[in-house]
């Protein structure tokens, strides 16, 4: 299994390195959602010079009227001119492309279950796209305005994760700085889609168009052959299977990339379907615990989440010769090969 992981970093100490610099730039990466609108509201609203910065990762003539791009940039600079901030659209479809979603299709291919969504933030948001910032606030007019050039080491990137939420009556998730500053995106759903799908089409179909179907069996424990599948890349670990036999349905719990055949069990709650431990590659500190080690058998205890939407819980990981090992205090449904888990100590 790969996995990456990290800590979260106080905002309060990000702000007291802005404080120490003169007139620093603030690029404030915004894909429209709310989380980067208030933050670039509270940057503003203590005297920090902002810009607003879109990254079209995606080609939209590419997509057959299904991104959601060419509205969600619109949206942006409805803030940008709300806020009285400068804006810039800067490409990085070549980027993207070559760093994200090709390693996506070559993973799913051999069987794994990747995150483009973390790789987005790896290879494109917090590193292609600082390097494109670089450049630009040396030789374009276009996002310096009337301000002189500033040196790649005076630009800060701001994001939202640590503003204030709420949770609407209809489940939605809003932040609360939002709605009482009257941004234009207040009222925003947070997006479920990836963004080069959107959310009006469907994955496997989308997948159609860049990995060929390769059918195969899907097949019980104990190799009774129960249906068909069209490639290991239409399921992941926990997923439904697409069967329903007796008016139960069945869930993938591995698969066997040697045989093509995807296993699978009956049952949501299914005890197969869970794991206490896993293995985990590599870790990519952002910041590292107390007394941390990278010795072999340095161990610590850690909250762990493999998924935005579920409650991080405790575990313990320990340094072996080639990564770690993660023992888990309750077993959780789901876990594939691919993903991504992050690790907190405390908030």
């Amino acid at each position: 299994m790969y996995f990456s992981c990290s800590n979260l970093l106080k905002p309060a100490g990000i702000l007291r390195r802005f404080s120490a610099l003169a007139n620093p730039r603030i690029a404030v990466p915004n894909s429209s959602d709310l989380d980067s609108s208030v933050a670039a509201y509270l940057l503003k609203s203590q005297g920090y010079n902002i810009v607003g910065v879109y990254m079209q990762n995606w080609d939209f003539n590419e997509e057959k009227g299904y991104c959601e791009g060419e509205k969600d940039w619109s949206d942006v600079q409805k803030v940008s001119d709300f806020l009285k901030i400068p804006c810039v659209k800067i490409n990085m479809v070549k980027e993207y492309w070559n760093r994200v979603f090709s390693v996506m299709i070559d993973e799913y291919q051999s069987g794994i279950t990747p995150n483009p969504d973390v790789l987005c933030n790896q290879e494109i948001k917090f590193s292609a796209l600082f390097d494109k910032l670089s450049q630009l606030s040396l030789t374009s007019s276009k996002f310096n305005r009337d301000l002189p050039p500033i040196s790649p080491d005076r630009i800060f990137f701001a994001t939202g994760h640590y503003a204030r939420t709420e949770i609407s009556q209809d489940n939605t998730v809003r932040l609360k700085r939002a709605s009482e500053v009257g941004l234009s995106t207040a009222n925003k759903k947070d997006s479920n889609g990836i963004c080069f799908v959107g959310e009006r089409r469907k994955f496997s179909a989308f997948m159609e168009d860049y990995i060929k179907p390769k059918p195969g069996e899907i097949v019980d424990v104990k190799g009774v052959v129960l249906g068909t599948h069209n490639g290991l890349h239409t399921r992941t670990i926990g997923q439904s299977a697409g069967l329903a036999i007796n008016a139960k349905p069945w869930f993938v719990c591995s698969k066997d990339t040697k045989l093509n055949r995807l296993i699978a069990v009956q049952g949501h709650d299914h005890e197969l379907l869970f794991t206490q431990k896993f293995y985990i590659s590599h870790i990519s500190w952002l910041s590292e615990p107390i007394g941390y080690d990278s010795q072999i058998g340095y161990t610590a205890n850690l909250l762990c989440q493999i998924r935005h939407l579920e409650d991080p819980v405790e575990c313990t990981i320990t340094r072996t010769e080639s990564g770690y090992n993660v023992l888990l205090e309750k077993r959780l449904r789901g876990v594939a090969p691919g993903q991504y888990a992050a690790f907190y100590d405390g908030d």
